[in-house]
């Protein structure tokens, strides 16, 4: 090839270039993507979304929100917003978990992350609420079940006294037998865990039979609340009653020997003064009214005083006002074969 043709060539191949850098130029575009707080301005020749992304080294997270949609195409000088998934803390019982989402209500994030609620559960903040500071969302899993359970009623003994029988002979009419109780309870729990059970209903369903136990009358003597003992002496006696006053007891507090019985004892519902040449002291009783008042009930010989004697007992009645009331009155005084509890003697004081 000549000289000539060579340098025709060249500058044809020089056009061309010139041409298609030109074409190019033309066909080149700007695209500005907002990420959050950071712009970044690119030229490119492309418009699909995930190459553009690419070029600019931006990685997505799933949770990511993006416009346009990635399978969407862009055109001349177009705008990517991008928003960012921020972590979030879901705490359900003993187990954390991180979600990522844009979304900034409570109901919303669970619904985004496919976390669906029973109707009985809770959640904090509530559901309506936004997502608070800390970025954290509690899940209590509430689930309410109902258990029936069977319990035992107590048969009730009724002591019928007969003269026809002698001291201590004894004899069942009526066997007794326990009833059911049948009760259902509400049961609540949270995260697999019992906070509460609740009866909500009961019902019964075997009635319990009464047990009648016929006794000799002799040296058996049963209370007006229907509780039976045994004794082995009854007395007719005078009743008076006393308290810790100056007037009553000849002491004031701090006196050596106040509020202190004959039998070194603390004075207190339940104990009584008597003459221990009459009743030993010691000795439990149980004292019961003649007037139709209510009966003193179980009483322990504890006391003395120099105007008990013979048949006279005194009572001991805390509140000075009552005692005063109570006066001189008769009464009946079982002395006791058998041992009482203590938290029986309480005299007037729980009646």
């Amino acid at each position: 090839m000549s000289f000539r043709g060579v340098k025709s060539l060249l500058l044809l191949v020089i056009f061309g270039l010139v041409i298609i850098f030109g074409i190019k130029t033309v066909f080149k575009h700007k695209v500005v993507i907002i990420d959050e707080d950071k712009i970044i301005t690119i030229s490119t020749f492309e418009n699909k979304i995930p190459k553009i992304l690419k070029l600019a080294d931006i990685n997505l997270r799933t949770e990511d929100r993006i416009e346009p949609n990635l399978d969407e195409a862009i055109g001349k000088d177009s705008k990517i917003v991008i928003q960012r998934a921020k972590p979030i803390t879901l705490v359900e019982g003993e187990t954390q978990t991180i979600l990522y989402s844009t979304e900034n209500k409570v109901s919303a994030i669970l619904e985004s992350a496919g976390i669906t609620l029973g109707n009985e559960d809770q959640v904090y903040p509530r559901l309506n609420d936004a997502i608070a500071r800390d970025r954290l969302i509690e899940i209590v899993r509430v689930k309410v079940s109902y258990e029936t359970i069977s319990e035992k009623i107590p048969y009730n003994t009724v002591y019928k006294m007969t003269d026809s029988k002698l001291p201590g002979d004894r004899e069942i009419l009526s066997e007794g037998k326990d009833g059911a109780l049948e009760c259902k309870f509400k049961i609540v729990y949270e995260n697999g865990v019992e906070v509460s059970r609740q009866m909500v209903t009961d019902r019964v369903v075997v009635v319990p039979e009464t047990e009648i136990i016929e006794e000799g009358l002799d040296k058996l003597y049963v209370t007006s609340r229907g509780m039976p003992f045994r004794y082995r002496a009854v007395i007719i006696m005078r009743a008076t009653a006393y308290d810790l006053s100056y007037e009553s007891c000849g002491k004031n507090p701090g006196d050596p020997g106040y509020g202190i019985t004959r039998s070194g004892t603390r004075a207190r519902p339940g104990a009584v003064a008597v003459d221990p040449k009459v009743i030993d002291l010691g000795s439990k009783l149980y004292v019961e009214s003649l007037d139709g008042t209510l009966d003193y009930g179980f009483a322990s010989a504890e006391d003395t005083g120099s105007a008990i004697k013979g048949n006279r007992i005194d009572l001991f009645i805390s509140n000075r006002a009552q005692a005063l009331r109570y006066g001189t009155r008769n009464v009946r005084v079982y002395v006791l074969d058998e041992k009482i509890p203590e938290e029986m003697f309480v005299g007037y004081s729980k009646k």
